[in-house]
This record gives structure tokens, sequence and C-alpha cells, in this order.
């Protein structure tokens, strides 16, 4: 068995480790299994919320998008991270009160009295939007996430789908939320930290911004020089993107989780500052693999720059290490989004069938 593998094995048990021990901390009722008493300290709502958002796409993607359009996914990073904080302004500290004030233990009650009754009809159909919308997007993080992990140990991607589930269903089952804010916690600081230690060597071959600028330019002036046409339809389309984390269910649970309205206010500064750094790493890396990588003939696939690099700039260990973050972004993802689909089918769904 390789380092690499080794590497990784130990850090993806060693998450799984922390969700299970959330079970320690667990309270047998409702609220608690849901909302983990309220009691989510702000850095965890922050990290918490910062992993879940950022899914395979994110880490990946991003990358990907920088490779193909070089500056112009600049536009995309500062439409995105605005429509974020917006998102947090308009519903924060609303949603928490609201969610006390009615006693509501999911999203899709919460939706259901916010017109000060309770619409079982609106919080049913909710419910069930999100049972088939968040299923399919927790299938598809634990697709991305396997598909890394194909490239990379060349196994077939069922393995690391079949492994991922069992994973989610054993610590989501054993601490429900609080096992999700745990590792999502963990996976949130070892996301941004592989990200800084990849661009940090990577410059160190390159020979700094300068170098990279000048490379780009070579390869092709449109990747430095954006059209500013593509400014006003990138960015809009980016903000509302990120405007619409209004309406995940996975992401505005953390809002309802926190202590207290002054706790959510450090975790959104906590938060946004750790959402900007991610998604410029994630752009930094989609640049240089332009750079280091700029044939994309052969199959090469731009969305694979992250683990592209890692194999060709790090040790076995270190990209075991890397492997573990990247295919967290995807698992505290869709950790969550389990969480918010079994609960909408729990809850409303099922007691509406009896």
């Amino acid at each position: 068995m390789d380092a690499m593998l080794i590497s990784f094995l130990v850090f993806f048990i060693f998450f799984t480790g922390v969700g299970l021990a959330s079970s320690f901390f667990r309270k047998n009722n409702i609220e608690d299994y849901f909302l983990a008493s309220r009691s989510i300290p702000a850095w965890l709502v922050a990290l918490s919320y910062g992993a879940t958002i950022s899914s395979g796409a994110t880490f990946i993607g991003f990358a990907g998008l920088a490779y193909n359009s070089g500056l112009t996914a600049v536009y995309a990073v500062v439409g995105l991270t605005i429509g974020d904080h917006l998102g947090w302004i308009i519903a924060g500290n609303k949603i928490r009160r609201k969610a006390i004030e009615t006693k509501a233990h999911t999203y899709p009650s919460l939706v259901g009295k916010l017109a000060g009754r309770d619409f079982q009809i609106v919080t049913v159909i909710t419910a069930m939007l999100t049972v088939v919308f968040l299923g399919t997007y927790c299938s598809a993080q634990l697709v991305a996430g396997a598909k890394i992990g194909e490239a990379l140990f060349d196994w077939d991607y069922n393995i690391f789908v079949f492994v991922g589930a069992f994973v989610l269903l054993a610590y989501c089952w054993a601490g429900g939320i609080r096992a999700s804010i745990w590792t999502d916690a963990v996976q949130a600081i070892i996301i941004i930290l592989s990200l800084m230690v990849l661009v940090w060597v990577a410059m160190e071959q390159i020979g700094g911004f300068g170098e990279l600028y000048r490379q780009l330019k070579a390869i092709d002036p449109a990747l430095v020089n954006p059209a500013q046409t593509k400014f006003i339809s990138v960015f809009i389309g980016w903000l509302a993107f990120g405007v619409g984390v209004l309406g995940q269910p996975q992401l505005m649970v953390r809002h309802m989780v926190a202590r207290s309205d002054e706790d959510l206010l450090t975790a959104r500064r906590i938060y946004l500052s750790w959402r900007w750094s991610v998604l410029a790493l994630a752009t930094l890396v989609g640049f240089i693999a332009r750079v280091m990588i700029p044939e994309i003939e052969g199959g090469f696939d731009p969305e694979l720059s992250i683990p592209a690099l890692w194999e060709d700039l790090l040790p076995p260990v270190f990209v075991g290490f890397m492997v573990a973050g990247l295919f967290s972004a995807t698992m505290s993802t869709a950790d969550s989004l389990l969480l918010s689909a079994s609960s909408a089918l729990t809850q409303h769904v099922f007691p509406q069938l009896r």
C-alpha cells in the first residue's frame, strides 16, 4: 500500500471518527438531533456553513473555470461572494428568530410558518422538493468525490461512492446535525490548508505572480485581458447564484443552530473571510495549472487541475492529505444535504402518508 493511499485513509478515518464522537454529546430529542439544541458557537457555524457550501463544484469547478477563462473567473468570484453576503444579510438573524418563535425544527416547517400560520401544504410541498432535489444533489457530490478518487488511485469509482455513502449514513445517524457540523469544521480547515500549500509550492516553482501573469499572457492574451462586455453577464449571473443560498435548506438551517444573534454576526464575518480565501485560492490554482499543464490534448480535464498539480508537485504523503481535503469538500456538502433531505422525509412527508 503506497504512502498516498495510507495518508488518505488516515485522514478519512479521522473525519469519520470526529463525526461519530459527536454522538457522546447527543441528547435524545428532536431539537438536538436537527438543531444541536441551538447551541453551536460562531466559529463552528461559520466553518460548517463554508464547508457545506463548498461542494465539489466550488473546489474543482472554479479551478476549471479559471483554467479555461483566465481573469474572467475573477468576475465570478466577486459576484458569488457578494451574493453570499447579501444572502446572510437578508436571512441570517431573521431565520434564527423566526425559527425560535415558531418552534420550527426543520427548514420546511419554518417556511410553512413564515406567514404567521401553520400552512401544512406549504411545509409538505417544500419538504418534497427538498427530498427530490437535495437527494439528487447529494448523489452528485458522492460522484464528484469518487471521480477524484478514481483519477488518483485508479480504483473503480463505485467503491468510493459506496464507502462515502456508508460513512455519511453512519455519523449522521449517530450524531445528527452536530456530527455534520463538527466534521464540516475540520473539513473546512483541511480545504483551505490544502489550497494554501498547493499555491505556495506552485508559485515557488513558477517564480512569483509576475511570472505567472507573463506566462498566461504568452499562452493567450485573452486570459489576462478579459472582455469588459463579459463583466456584467458573469458578475450578475454569479451574484444571483450567491443570493440563491436562500433556497438551500442545508445552508439555512445553519442560521437556526446558532446560540445568539451576536454569534451569527461573528459567524458571518468569519465565513466571508474563509469564503473569499478559498475561492481566490481555487481560482489561482486554475491559473497555475494553465501555465504548468498547458496542453488540453490527451483528454485532460481542467476541473482536475487541482489533483493533477498535487501529483506533479507534492510528495505522496502530502497528496493523500490533499485528496482527503478534496474528498472532504464533497463529503461536507453531502452530509448536510443528507440531513436536510432525511429530516424533510421523516418529519413532513412520511407523516402525511400514514
